[in-house]
This record gives C-alpha cells, sequence and structure tokens, in this order.
C-alpha cells in the first residue's frame, strides 16, 4: 500500500498529487524528504533543473550536507544541524553555485570544512582525502612541541614511536610533551 499524503482534506499518494499538480513525482518525493512541509513540497515553483540534478555526481554529496544540517530526523542532525553547523544561503538555495564553487571532486575525495566549528561555504570546504578526513574530527588529538602543533599521528610518524605509546606516556605517566616525544622506546625513566 503506497504512503498517503493528506492536504487540505484530501488524501492521495505521492503520485496522485504529482500528477495534479503536474510535478514530476520523483521531485515530489525529494522535495519531502529535503524536509520541504506539505504546503511548500506543493507550492514551490518547480526548477526545471532541479529534476535533472538528482544525476550530476555531486548531487549526493550536496543533498546529505543538507539533510544532516537542516532536518532534524536526519542521522547525523544531531552533530551538525543541531550544534549549529548549517549551509549558507548561497548553497542552501541553489546546487548549481554549490558546484560552482567546490569544483569537481578529485576521485577518493570527499567534502571536508577546515574549520569543524563553523558552517558549509565556499571560505571553509576542500576537498580532502580520507586521511585528511580522519585527522580533521573534533576528536582528534593534537599536541603542540616547539610551537608547532600536529596530530598524535603525525608525531608519531616523524618521531618513529607509536602513537599509542605517546598517548600513554602523555595520559597515563603523566609525561609532558617534550619527553613523550623525544624519550626513546625502552626508555624507562620518568621525569
Amino acid at each position: 500500500m503506497k504512503k498517503r499524503i493528506h492536504y487540505a482534506g484530501i488524501s492521495r499518494t505521492v503520485d496522485e498529487w504529482a500528477e495534479l499538480l503536474n510535478i514530476n513525482p520523483t521531485t515530489l518525493r525529494s522535495r519531502l524528504n529535503r524536509g520541504f512541509d506539505i504546503e511548500e513540497a506543493f507550492l514551490t515553483p518547480v526548477n526545471r533543473s532541479e529534476e535533472g540534478n538528482s544525476k550530476h555526481p555531486l548531487y549526493a554529496t550536496y543533498h546529505m550536507m543538507r539533510q544532516r544540517c537542516h532536518n532534524p530526523n536526519a542521522t547525523d542532525y544531531q552533530n551538525y544541524g543541531g550544534r549549529g553547523i548549517f549551509v549558507c544561503d548561497r548553497w542552501l538555495n541553489s546546487f548549481e553555485c554549490f558546484v560552482k564553487d567546490v569544483g569537481k571532486r578529485p576521485k577518493g575525495y570527499t567534502l571536508e570544512r577546515v574549520n569543524n566549528s563553523l558552517g558549509y561555504s565556499p571560505s571553509n570546504v576542500i576537498w580532502a582525502s580520507p586521511t585528511r578526513q580522519s585527522e580533521n574530527k573534533r576528536n582528534t588529538v593534537r599536541l603542540v612541541y616547539a610551537g608547532v602543533t600536529r596530530t598524535v599521528k603525525e608525531w608519531a610518524e616523524l618521531t618513529g614511536i607509536d602513537r599509542k605509546l605517546i598517548l600513554a606516556r602523555i595520559r597515563d605517566l603523566k609525561w609532558d610533551v617534550e619527553q613523550a616525544l623525544l624519550t626513546p622506546v625502552g626508555d624507562k625513566r620518568i621525569g
């Protein structure tokens, strides 16, 4: 049984409403899934490019970005819109502007916010590799030594000391960053 939508005292399926309103059923479903209320989904004029966007290689990225920031029912909303992370008006209202601003996605890369406390906008996003993405998370531990800030993983690569050992030295043994990074492995001295 197809889901029925109730509006103005009338109950119809999405396909029936789409036919009545002369809207592509896929467009109508997309609007409802993107968080449009029923009246807005029905009455917003159809942007003819809207119907072709879903085939664009960046559309899924665009759609999911908008969902997690603006749809309280989206799975990741609490980590984005719920913390005040939103999509800039330019992109929220225009897929074409989004595509123009971010450019072509390099193979294997995903869209990343440079500053995780700020929203999605041309000045705060880049295409990033999975490695870069994993290092740019709120829970990534960064250490400052000699005025240089790096992730624990980066310090581990530079020093040759396992990242888990660096963290254990700091968290469990209460070593300062300099000791944790410069004491050779196997040297048991503390202080």
